[in-house]
């Protein structure tokens, strides 16, 4: 018999389409640098500056401003997530406090 079809089965592929020596299976690999990518487009959407309407003035203010006056306004609107969200964000910075973090140490997870 062909020694090629005794090795052939469950995790045993044919020597003709295995892997050659010193290639790999995916030469090009996940790009590097593609998380840290996210993070700066996160970061520079919510350094954008946008304009609101407040007492019947306009100020300039950044979206993640924008972000944190909404959660407290809708906290005293009574809107449970945001209440919930913004006890979270105040307890972690308590914390963070205590530990004597930087501020962009702080992590928040939000359940829907």
């Amino acid at each position: 018999m062909n020694d090629d079809k005794d090795d052939i089965g469950y995790g045993k592929p044919p020597k003709r389409s295995q892997f050659q020596k010193g290639k790999s299976g995916n030469a090009k690999g996940r790009p590097k640098g593609q998380p840290k990518l996210l993070q700066e487009q996160l970061l520079a959407e919510l350094l954008r500056k946008i304009e609101i309407k407040e007492n019947g003035r306009v100020q300039t203010i950044t979206k993640s401003e924008a972000v944190f006056k909404t959660i407290v306004n809708k906290s005293l609107q009574g809107d449970n997530k945001a209440m919930a969200l913004l006890i979270q964000l105040m307890s972690e910075i308590k914390e963070s406090q205590k530990e004597d973090l930087p501020p962009q140490k702080i992590i928040v997870s939000w359940k829907h």
